[in-house]
């Protein structure tokens, strides 16, 4: 690169960077108008987003590409501070070497094509428009020969101007990071720095170029290419990656339908919520898709909706993430929003304060629902102190203290997107998911491997040695009664028999329903779920009956959940169980986004990414004598918590 600096009377410090081109109107010309566009024209380039708004290193950045008669050039220009000038500089050059690295994606280069095209519209409006058309065309193409139809009636330019956006139209993203790895290196650059003479002196300026002469010489620090470990594939169809940020990326073609599904997620959420900040990834994922620094939180929605796609924030137990769900033919522009999203969320002011509102506005109306208050009330009782005995909302104290900083905060501390995982299942090619991906990760630092399960603080929960009965008084018509036991943490290799358990107990044909409503009439409703979480899990059995049937309601459940632990349940039984588990199992994963998030959370939890691929073979395998081992063990009458909500 040849490097100049220079002190002069400005206030900021300017970068001007510049490269030669092609000639005028031949295929590297066209390909480099739509490098500028990409690189610098407008709030999503690629230079705005990643060098002035996520860096902060530069207050303005732009880039255009002028074309010659002989050669065009291709020039970015940017001010930052005077310290900042190197870090800045070389951040720049990356930026525009990326476009050599790897193909565009369809998004970036169809928003190119449109800027391009309108310009063409735009300049017909005006004698003004249609004259710098005309000069600027016969120029690049010469004064000659530019149309040689006789009939052009004067308009010399209409020649030039057709080839040029014939071209266009035929550029693919191969095409342009060929003409950018060979035209857009930094041995090609010519650069020139003015420094602010106030702020800095001659032997500081001489002292900046020879570091920027030395760093450019330097090999390059990103080795092209090298950033995604080779795919693999397994059994089961995933295909795996990883990015040497951290990033795991697990990929499921199936071109059956042509539907993408795709999950980001974390390990994170409740489980790591301190009791300050109880709520902070609930109402995180609520804002997740509300907003980036190039895009507000309506505008989103306009250009998600606009494709009939979805893009959701979600938060649980022990993890946050970012859930998306398209055509497959607008994937790619998906995919670019939601990692928009994940890298750069907003978290305006305003739309803190509305999720705040719609948070405190849903505890309050819960606070009413006699099912929830009960459910509520026996967690908090089981876990104690242990995270998952909150609401993931939080509470009217902690939401108060959430504000745009909180949540900034948090998120940049715990959900750096080297942490996560992207499961990808559809219409979709890994190489070409991979091509869309490097882009927007290309300024991403290198981390660390992450290998098994995530490390959890605190520990799993200190359950119940004795029985607990809580009362709750509430002037309703209905009662409810709500029991709960220390259940399996995820991965438990018993986790099927449980599912299976939980069948027989509480399914429409299940015992707690034959026995309570259809033979004795006692209850509304009733039921029996088991949740399994990263380092604990519970069982439960909810029940609302008319308040002058809880005391007969409680009764009879004691005597079901005496019986399942003593005595095995019936062979007819657990093949219902099995054909009803694996049926709803197979049916949930006709869905290419159930498929994504399955392997996905097993992937983040540290069980593997094709966990839940083997779980009809694991259901297939469960015996009655496992099903009786496990109900003795965890429908334990001195480790349960008991809630009774009544009048």
């Amino acid at each position: 690169a040849h490097v100049r600096v220079e002190r002069c009377d400005v206030q900021e410090a300017y970068l001007r960077l510049g490269w030669l081109g092609g000639e005028a109107l031949d295929d590297d010309s066209v390909a480099l108008d739509v490098a500028a566009v990409v690189l610098g024209q407008g709030e999503s380039s690629r230079l705005a987003t990643q060098i002035r708004r996520r860096a902060q290193l530069v207050s303005d950045v732009h880039a255009s590409y002028l074309a010659g008669l002989a050669s065009g050039a291709l020039l970015v220009s940017a001010q930052t501070e005077h310290d900042k000038v190197a870090d800045a500089l070389f951040a720049v050059l990356d930026g525009v070497e990326a476009l050599g690295q790897h193909p565009l994606p369809e998004a970036e280069l169809q928003r190119a094509r449109a800027l391009l095209q309108s310009s063409l519209i735009y300049r017909r409006e005006s004698v003004q428009g249609l004259a710098h058309a005309l000069g600027y065309y016969a120029t690049v193409d010469g004064l000659d020969g530019v149309d040689d139809n006789d009939d052009n009636d004067g308009d010399s330019s209409e020649g030039a101007e057709a080839r040029y956006f014939r071209a266009l139209a035929q550029l693919d993203p191969a095409a342009v990071q060929r003409s950018c790895a060979r035209l857009l290196c930094r041995e090609r650059a010519a650069i020139t720095v003015y420094l602010p003479r106030a702020d800095t002196t001659a032997k500081q300026a001489r002292a900046l170029a020879k570091q920027l002469e030395r760093r450019c010489a330097a090999k390059h620090r990103r080795r092209p290419g090298r950033r995604f470990a080779p795919l693999t594939r397994d059994r089961h169809g995933i295909v795996r990656t990883r990015h040497d940020s951290g990033l795991r990326v697990l990929v499921r073609p199936d071109p059956r339908v042509p539907v993408v599904g795709a999950w980001l997620v974390w390990p994170g959420g409740l489980r790591v919520e301190t009791p300050r900040l109880a709520g902070v990834s609930s109402l995180t994922a609520a804002l997740l898709n509300r907003g980036t620094s190039s895009r507000s939180g309506d505008a989103l929605a306009r250009e998600v909706e606009g494709l009939a796609a979805v893009i959701d924030g979600f938060a649980g137990h022990n993890s946050v993430g970012i859930q998306s769900e398209c055509l497959s033919q607008h994937f790619p522009a998906i995919l670019e929003r939601a990692i928009d999203c994940a890298r750069d969320p907003l978290f305006d002011a305003g739309e803190v304060d509305e999720a705040r509102r719609i948070t405190l506005a849903d505890l309050e109306a819960d606070g009413d629902d006699p099912g929830y208050l009960a459910y509520r009330t026996m967690l908090a009782s089981l876990y104690r102190k242990h995270p998952l005995g909150r609401d993931p909302r939080g509470t009217a104290a902690s939401l108060s203290r959430l504000d745009s900083a909180a949540l900034r905060r948090n998120w940049g501390r715990r959900y750096g997107l080297g942490k996560a995982v992207l499961a990808v299942a559809g219409e979709v090619e890994p190489e070409a998911l991979l091509a869309s991906l490097a882009p927007l990760l290309d300024d991403l630092e290198p981390g660390d491997a992450v290998e098994g399960p995530p490390t959890w603080p605190g520990g799993p929960p200190k359950w119940p040695r004795r029985p607990r009965h809580v009362e709750l008084a509430r002037e309703r018509e209905q009662g409810q009664l709500v029991l709960g036991f220390p259940g399996l943490a995820l991965g438990d290799p018993r986790g099927s028999a449980l599912d299976v358990l939980c069948s027989v107990l509480g399914g429409q044909s299940g015992r707690l329903f034959e026995a309570l409503r259809e033979r004795e009439g006692l209850v509304y409703q009733v039921s029996a779920s088991a949740a399994e979480h990263v380092d604990a899990g519970h069982l439960v059995v909810h029940a609302a009956a008319s308040q002058d049937k809880l005391a007969a309601t409680r009764a009879a459940i004691d005597r079901e959940l005496q019986t399942i632990r003593t005595q095995a349940i019936t062979a007819e039984e657990l093949q219902r169980s099995k054909r009803w588990l694996i049926g709803q199992f197979e049916s949930a994963m006709q869905r290419r986004s159930r498929i994504a998030s399955r392997m996905v959370f097993a992937e983040v939890y540290g069980l593997g990414a094709d966990y839940y691929f083997g779980y009809p073979a694991r259901v297939q395998a469960v015996t009655r004598a496992q099903v009786l081992s496990l109900a003795a063990e965890l429908l334990d009458p001195k480790r349960m918590v008991s809630v009774a909500l009544s009048a």
